[in-house]
């Protein structure tokens, strides 16, 4: 049973039937905190203590508890049900906002089973885009709605939690809004009702026309158009094992991210850089400024030492090691198996569905397009690039060699911290002295009016002369309009 509270959602324990007792799985603990030896521990004792069965005499249906929230009950829903124009977030609770979403994904996970039923009867002449896409729209956009007005209530104002409990309870509510809103995807009536639209499509509004190329493109990415039976078993295949071998990449990188530190005592060495770069890489958070302060090997902790740390061979060895991580140097922990796997289910995966590379399989359903647009891209900007990255390699070196005592070439790991000391040089800034004068609203006033210079909009400031809910009193409301439109 999966109990839905304000401020948790939780997996509980499931149960199974073994010789007419019911044993409990998991501890009511959120799933991420149970490591993988555990999960090997607890099967080994339970198959020890417990016969196989010979065969299955029977199952449990778990359902799950839907919150008893209704308009007539919960604000935040009333509001969504007037189609109000600001959503309720000083005066909903907690509760009501997020008891409330999930009331409102569920119903729209049974609209959609109703939809998707019903499209089964309907004849292919009478379907039209009001008939097939219309329907499940509006639902969609509250769902959608209330989703993201939810993850801005729980990012400002929202009751105290650690980090895991909060991403625990993210974590489960993003699948079922994206499982809720992919389900209607993978029904073959709903599949070909939208193909039937597409090839009708000479009539539409072009916004129709882009969402029918969204889902056909979402279906053949996914591969839910392909419903013989060999194709599903072929891209199960490969999809398990590109889910497997990620999963062995992404461990062996987080594992060796503590098996080597680097470990400054000398403040000297770091004596450019500002309070916020020594409170991340100190050893005690009590002692910023005394030290000692220790680099890791991940993005967060190596790269401001990069750039800040005055000590050459320091930098070199933990460029180094960062390059290195998980590669041949790491018998246990080398990846060059895992990205040849990698590789080869992909390239399997893309051509099962079709594609001629991972590459247009990728990017089928992306901005882009296909390889051909990127690699065009990428062509024009080393072009306009290269030139300006030369001259700025010599200044560089000028830099160094006057400043830094390098004369020998620039390597990858000087750029880190050369660049910044020689833009700070070049332009006389103290980024210290720099912080001061960009207070919040001053700054932002003066990005809007860019903003609105460029894209012809015009902001107006409307806090105090508006009655519209705020999550904190810090909050400035405006109201934005597009000068080019009207």
């Amino acid at each position: 049973m999966i109990q839905l509270s304000a401020i948790m959602l939780r997996p509980l324990s499931r149960g199974l039937m073994t010789c007419g007792r019911r044993r409990l799985l998991h501890p009511p603990t959120s799933s991420s905190r149970i490591t993988k030896v555990e999960q090997m521990r607890r099967g080994i004792l339970f198959k020890m203590g417990n016969v196989t069965p010979s065969r299955v005499v029977g199952y449990y249906v778990i359902f799950p508890i839907i919150p008893d929230e209704t308009v007539e009950n919960n604000i935040f829903l009333a509001n969504i049900a007037s189609n109000a124009d600001w959503p309720t977030l000083s005066s909903a609770t907690p509760k009501e906002m997020y008891e409330g979403t999930i009331r409102l994904m569920m119903e729209y996970g049974a609209t959609v089973m109703e939809h998707l039923e019903h499209l089964k009867n309907a004849k292919e002449e009478e379907q039209t885009f009001e008939n097939v896409v219309d329907p499940l729209l509006t639902e969609e956009y509250d769902v959608n709605y209330a989703f993201q007005t939810l993850i801005l209530r729980m990012l400002t104002d929202w009751p105290l939690c650690t980090n895991r409990e909060f991403e625990s309870d993210m974590h489960h509510l993003k699948i079922m809004c994206a499982r809720d809103q992919m389900e209607k995807l993978t029904d073959e009536g709903f599949q070909n009702a939208i193909k039937s639209l597409y090839s009708k499509r000479y009539d539409m509004d072009n916004w129709k026309v882009r969402l029918l190329e969204y889902y056909l493109l979402e279906m053949k990415a996914s591969g839910l158009d392909r419903h013989d039976e060999k194709t599903r078993k072929l891209i199960g295949s490969w999809s398990k094992f590109v889910d497997e071998y990620r999963a062995k990449y992404l461990t062996n990188i987080m594992t060796t991210n503590d098996r080597y530190m680097f470990t400054v005592i000398d403040r000297a060495i770091l004596k450019d850089a500002p309070p916020h770069i020594l409170r991340i890489l100190a050893t005690d958070q009590l002692e910023v400024e005394k030290g000692p302060w220790r680099a890791r090997m991940a993005p967060q902790s190596i790269m401001p030492f990069m750039q800040y740390c005055g000590d050459r061979a320091l930098r070199a060895n933990a460029w180094e090691k960062w390059t290195s991580r998980a590669s041949f140097e790491h018998d246990f922990y080398n990846n060059s198996v895992n990205i040849e796997e990698l590789r080869h289910n992909n390239e399997g995966w893309a051509k099962t569905l079709g594609y001629a590379s991972v590459s247009e399989h990728r990017l089928a359903n992306k901005m882009a397009g296909s390889p051909e647009t990127v690699r065009s891209f990428i062509s024009a900007l080393t072009k306009r690039m290269r030139p300006v990255f030369m001259d700025r390699m010599e200044a560089w070196s000028a830099f160094a060699a006057a400043k830094e005592m390098i004369t020998t070439e620039l390597q990858p790991f000087d750029l880190f911290y050369i660049c910044r000391k020689e833009a700070e040089h070049h332009y006389e800034v103290d980024p210290l002295s720099l912080m001061k004068h960009f207070p919040f609203w001053e700054t932002f006033a003066n990005l809007i009016e860019v903003l609105s210079h460029i894209f012809n909009l015009k902001f107006e400031d409307v806090t105090a002369d508006t009655k519209l809910e705020r999550c904190s009193t810090d909050v400035k409301i405006f109201s934005v309009d597009d000068l080019t439109s009207g």
